[in-house]
């Protein structure tokens, strides 16, 4: 209830500057104060955003308001873009689908709004949410909408009307972030996360045969399956819309997203497991048509997160899921599938140049594979000779022994005392939160690799810093020229760019 009549008044305004900047006039005028210029400088009728993963939203709503038999919706995020095949899902149940999954920096909450004005009597809504405390709030993710928003400008008025007073406030940022990329050049990610991975009915369909994560999952982004991470807000609102959808005829489920079985919290057991199922069953106003067990899947089925599945991991996905909706209808599936085998690993031993110079200098922990064989260290401190090596500018070990290093722990470089430079190459897959922690000197980082290359999680509302967590104030990446596009624009990279020199 915050600034209601604020808010709105805001809203609007934003709206008709919004609506105006499109049609090429501008509400900021007032001789000398620059404004026309600015306007001149930035055509906000030309989208800056319209190639990057986000902008898939304003596709995703079109068809959600446009499918008007019968269908399932199922809503979400990255886990429902990248887990389903929609057409197999039709096969299987026989109604249309909707993939209403994209990313959950945008916020559960945005997507159940969005989805209420598409559907209607007879559809069918599954809603599976990434099982963390971010998507399973309030959380609303203002900057990101606005770049769905400058791809499809017609997203504004849905969005803002029970988000207006948010993209008000994150305004200003968002109009910073397309000036440098008007700068810079608008983005084109390559690889996965580009708008044009997507198929008409919403799925990622960009090519990916294996898991590509070093150790078989990403460590950095570790589930604690609790009903503590569920906030109570988040719940009614979440029942708030079951009503309102049983009052317009829709049937609403409750689905699990799929979940790399490697990356569950430590003691995580059968009996936390149905514990949080049955706290879903107990508190949601809708059906609960899964079993968490049924979506803790093997980690040959992922992709480039714990979250993303691979080619393989699809169908599997996605029958289940035809399953238990059919179950939850009382009938049987349509079409029988054959599943595949989980695909495995493609590249998850990085080469190296065999580079051991400064190896004595720390200290390391074994990774190991699900097959137990050693994947590679991670450097987790720093030995009597590190703590007394004088050097500033230093290049990390590609390996100790001959075995490759290929994860930099938190805090493990802060007993370097004069480190100034520091310069990684491709053998690092992986970086943790408050890696650069006690790292005083450090001003610059030179990575000698493509984003692809090295995992490092998404800042959220619980962890706001991320990669950057506590580290020494005016630190900055540098990569090769040719790389600095891919780290503007990649998913998970690009919060960070404003890091790089």
């Amino acid at each position: 209830m915050k600034r209601k009549i604020g808010i709105r008044a805001a809203a609007l305004l934003l709206l008709l500057a919004l609506l105006c900047s499109f049609a090429g006039c501008s509400l900021l005028g007032g001789e000398g104060d620059g404004a026309e210029e600015a306007e001149k400088k930035d055509d906000r009728s030309v989208p800056v955003y319209d190639n990057v993963f986000v902008a898939e939203l304003g596709k995703k709503y079109q068809r959600m308001l446009n499918v008007k038999e019968p269908k399932i919706a199922v809503i979400g995020g990255s886990s429902v873009a990248f887990g389903l095949d929609s057409d197999l899902l039709s096969r299987m149940t026989g109604m249309a689908v909707v993939n209403f999954g994209l990313y959950a920096t945008l916020g559960s909450k945005v997507m159940l709004d969005l989805s209420e004005e598409g559907l209607m009597r007879g559809d069918i809504a599954v809603f599976a949410p990434e099982l963390d405390a971010q998507a399973l709030s309030l959380y609303f993710g203002a900057r990101s909408a606005w770049q769905a928003i400058d791809a499809y400008p017609p997203l504004y008025e849905a969005i803002a009307k029970r988000n207006g007073g948010d993209l008000a406030e994150a305004y200003d940022a968002y109009l910073a972030d397309r000036a440098e990329y008007l700068e810079d050049g608008k983005p084109d990610p390559a690889g996965v996360y580009n708008a044009k991975n997507f198929n008409r009915e919403g799925d990622v369909v960009y090519s990916r045969d294996y898991n590509t994560m070093a150790l078989g999952y990403d460590p950095n982004t570790i589930f604690t399956i609790a009903p503590e991470i569920v906030s109570e807000d988040f719940i009614a609102y979440f029942n708030t819309y079951c009503a309102n959808m049983a009052d317009k005829g829709v049937t609403v489920y409750f689905s699990f997203c799929p979940i790399n079985s490697l990356a569950l919290a430590e003691g995580t057991d059968a009996e936390a497991i149905a514990a949080m199922e049955n706290f879903f069953k107990e508190n949601l106003a809708c059906r609960v048509i899964s079993s968490l067990d049924d979506y803790l899947m093997d980690w040959g089925y992922f992709y480039d997160t714990n979250l993303h599945l691979n080619s393989s991991g699809v169908p599997v996905r996605t029958a289940k899921l035809a399953e238990d909706i059919m179950a939850a209808e009382g009938r049987k599936v349509t079409l029988s599938v054959e599943l595949p085998a989980p695909s495995g690993f493609e590249g998850s031993t990085p080469v190296v140049d065999q580079n051991e110079k400064y190896a004595d200098c720390f200290l390391y922990r074994t990774e190991y594979l699900p097959s137990g064989e050693v994947a590679g260290l991670t450097i987790i401190g720093t030995t009597d000779k590190g703590k007394a090596c004088r050097d500033d500018d230093i290049t990390l070990p590609s390996a100790c022994d001959g075995v490759p290093i290929i994860r930099i722990g938190e805090g493990a470089l802060e007993g370097l005392p004069n480190l100034k430079f520091l310069r990684l190459e491709a053998n690092i897959r992986y970086m943790d939160d408050g890696a650069f922690r006690g790292c005083a000197n450090l001003r610059e980082v030179y990575l000698n690799f493509g984003p692809e290359h090295c995992v490092v999680t998404t800042p959220d509302q619980d962890n706001p810093t991320g990669l950057m967590t506590d580290a020494p104030e005016g630190m900055l990446f540098f990569c090769p020229e040719e790389y600095k596009g891919d780290y503007q624009n990649d998913y998970t990279w690009g919060h960070y760019y404003r890091y790089f020199g």
